[in-house]
């Protein structure tokens, strides 16, 4: 009986893993996605990715919401030429996902162009249309030299 409750214990463990596992495969190909979608102004892609009531907090402390942010870069004020992620890690809770790693980003603002590295914290919520970036929070590091 003793080996039956173990066996049934590891089961459950096991799945449990495997299910976090597709969830963070799943909320990292969406976080990949959305990079792209900004690199690539694909705006109709960025609509199914932004959630309506977004809350987009920049490393410079502007604050955007969905509809101001995409106006950004719609009207070319900001053009986000790239974006890569390391040391990150994921949490994914039911219907939410927490991510936070560092980011590099290049970016032309208002026709200047600036690169830089950031912390950053990123949370997903998931709808009945798939995951989408809830809130977004940057903190620029240090230049290195």
């Amino acid at each position: 009986m003793k080996r039956a409750a173990l066996a049934f214990a590891l089961s459950a463990v096991a799945l449990g893993a495997s299910a976090q596992s597709a969830a963070e495969k799943e909320i990292r190909a969406v976080e990949q996605q959305r990079y792209k979608a900004m690199v690539d102004a694909d705006y109709a892609r960025l609509d199914t990715l932004l959630a309506d009531d977004l809350l987009y907090a920049h490393s410079s402390g502007e604050i955007d919401d969905k509809k101001s942010l995409v106006a950004a870069m719609r009207s070319g004020t900001r053009r986000y030429k790239k974006v890569t992620t390391d040391d990150t890690r994921y949490r994914v809770d039911g219907k939410l996902a927490v991510i936070t790693g560092r980011a590099a980003i290049e970016v032309e603002r208002d026709g200047k162009p600036q690169a830089f590295s950031t912390r950053f914290t990123a949370v997903y919520e998931k709808s009945a249309s798939g995951w989408r970036l809830a809130a977004w929070q940057t903190t620029r590091l240090p230049d290195v030299k």
